[in-house]
């Protein structure tokens, strides 16, 4: 495990855990949180580390599980299940949900490509401060966009 990853471990607990633990998330000490809805949905919320050209960075995957659908790998327990286990419609990275720049170029043809959503993914370092003030802009984002993005589906 890398430097820069063990930062991301501490730092999840100290900045995100607690402003999810409020909002009813449980976290698996695996970089996932989970909170189940008064419908039994699961409402998930993963941080992913990068590997190879994406190393130093990562990026928070959202996914809400509804009780029938399918998960392909029958050995998944519903406590533990992922959001790549939701249907496509019901899965989203939380750079996605942030408003473009220049939203108005995304009608444009050729230029919708470069000013439509963004998959984002924020720096993370051995140097604390770094993978620190990551997460706060994530765990806002995640207040702000992400959370209400979970409500809706």
């Amino acid at each position: 495990m890398s430097d820069a990853t063990r930062a991301l471990d501490q730092q999840l607990r100290l900045v995100v855990l607690p402003a999810l633990k409020e909002q009813g998330f449980e976290f698996d000490r695996r970089r996932t949180f989970r909170r189940a809805g008064p419908d039994g949905a699961i409402q998930i919320v993963n941080f992913q580390v990068g590997e190879r050209s994406m190393e130093g960075q990562f990026t928070v995957n959202l996914g809400v599980y509804r009780p029938g659908d399918p998960i392909h790998d029958t050995k998944v327990e519903l406590g533990k299940v992922m959001e790549h286990h939701c249907p496509s419609e019901r899965r989203k990275r939380l750079g996605e949900l942030r408003a473009p720049a220049f939203a108005g170029l995304r009608q444009v043809p050729v230029l919708g490509v470069l000013f439509g959503s963004v998959d984002r993914w924020w720096p993370i370092s051995g140097a604390e401060q770094i993978t620190r003030r990551s997460l706060e802009k994530v765990t806002k984002a995640l207040v702000d966009q992400g959370l209400p993005w979970l409500e809706r589906q």
